[in-house]
């Protein structure tokens, strides 16, 4: 048997996986337009679906540690100075503050209004429709009280700077179709363009090519990127994105390998469940970043039950407690406590005659003594077991309110009873850590 039939029928055997297949139009044509501008691969990776993560890369040969897994110019990035330079761009002309997120979404919505006559078409077909992320679901009376909270300031903020824009475009009209700015900038399609931005954005050091004049009440530091919004995130990945002026082009590179046929990530930063399902969508199963926040008062509440005669806690300590930063982030983890979770404790549980000299040396030394300790855990324990209570209700009420909510928000829907799951599973791991820590 010749050697190019031992191949041909070792092909049969081991035909390429059909992930290679499930590239979409879209993506082809992106990829295309994007080399007839001048951007080229760095390495062969290719769009496919996955199971777990839904759209994102694959490698189509190992990719090694160091290697640069996307390269884009700065012509193909869309940032504020991009806007400007557009027919839209008179908008922020004006003498008033915009937001760099609402002006990327301005420029998105009128990209798509123009269809394939914007330069940015290829790209714009490429962007989703819909969002998981609860600041996209129109009614959010089901969601958990502090996602709700959360989610509802967004979306104060969307309208806000939406009516912002409208009262700029008010009575103007399309020079393309002779249509009223104010149906074209249509609050559905504001409110899709904020969220591509706060799902896909990626977030760059602003520099002299970045400049642009316009007020901005933030810093000039987000971009569009074509391409790079193809790949997941994993808490897992390490990556390096920066940019080289010298080259005038954005870039990232991988920190670890990755094996022929497996799906290539990014790391979008030390984020938890919760931020990552505000912000983006979607959740982490035992996501490593992983946290559960208490408040002021779930502390304060859990003390004055273990310590009934604690129920005042004096100026100074107050004081104390804020210059140093303390309420900064009071949580757990699936290993323990947070620093400031364990002394905010400490300084709520310390008896009234106790110095603020004396809670200042204890808390600087960096370990409590095995008195205070325990305190703290009994302390926790209230807090855990309340939260628990709480996360395990709210769950009995999705669950009550299961079908009505799954038309509509099926994928947000799941994600919320899987964060709540998340949290459930963080907290039983961190009462064991802090009864195994005890003995």
């Amino acid at each position: 048997m010749g050697r190019v039939l031992r191949m041909r029928k070792r092909k049969k055997k081991n035909p390429k996986p059909d992930l290679y297949k499930n590239s979409t139009l879209e993506y082809v044509e992106l990829v295309k337009w994007m080399k007839e501008l001048g951007w080229k691969p760095t390495c062969k990776l290719v769009s496919s679906y996955f199971q777990n993560t839904g759209r994102g890369m694959i490698a189509k040969e190992n990719i090694f540690a160091g290697s640069t897994i996307a390269k884009i110019p700065y012509r193909l990035l869309i940032t504020v100075k991009t806007v400007l330079e557009s027919k839209i761009g008179w908008i922020f002309s004006r003498h008033k503050f915009f937001t760099t997120q609402q002006v990327l979404s301005v420029f998105l919505v009128w990209e798509r209004h123009l269809g394939e006559f914007s330069t940015w078409n290829k790209y714009i077909n490429c962007l989703p429709k819909t969002f998981s992320c609860p600041a996209y679901c129109n009614n959010i009376d089901w969601l958990p009280s502090n996602l709700k909270e959360k989610t509802k300031d967004i979306q104060n903020n969307i309208l806000k700077t939406y009516h912002a824009v409208v009262n700029i475009i008010d009575k103007k009209k399309c020079d393309h179709c002779n249509t009223f700015l104010s149906s074209i900038f249509a609050y559905e399609m504001y409110s899709w363009a904020w969220c591509i931005v706060s799902t896909r954005a990626v977030y760059l050091c602003p520099s002299t090519i970045l400049q642009s004049y316009v007020l901005l009440s933030d810093e000039n530091n987000l971009a569009l990127a074509p391409y790079i919004d193809f790949f997941n995130h994993n808490c897992c990945a390490e990556v390096k994105a920066y940019i080289v002026e010298s080259e005038g082009i954005y870039q990232i590179e991988t920190l670890i390998p990755f094996s022929k046929n497996s799906e290539i990530f990014i790391n979008y930063g030390p984020l938890s469940n919760d931020r990552l399902f505000i912000d983006y969508g979607f959740i982490i199963p035992s996501n490593i970043q992983d946290i559960v926040s208490f408040s002021y008062d779930n502390v304060l509440d859990a003390v004055n039950e273990i310590i009934p005669s604690n129920k005042y806690i004096n100026e100074y300590r107050c004081r104390f407690l804020k210059e140093k930063k303390l309420f900064t982030d009071v949580s757990c983890h699936a290993d323990g406590l947070s620093w400031d979770c364990q002394a905010l404790i400490f300084v709520f549980s310390c008896p009234p005659d106790v110095k603020i000299e004396e809670i200042k040396r204890s808390i600087f030394s960096n370990k409590f003594k095995n008195h205070s300790w325990d305190i703290i855990c009994r302390v926790v324990k209230v807090i855990i077991n309340k939260k628990l209570n709480e996360y395990e209700k709210e769950s009995s009420e999705l669950m009550i309110k299961h079908g009505e909510i799954t038309k509509m928000y099926g994928e947000c829907f799941t994600f919320v009873r899987g964060l709540l799951g998340e949290h459930i599973k963080l907290l039983n791991k961190c009462a064991l850590s802090l009864e195994t820590e005890k003995k």
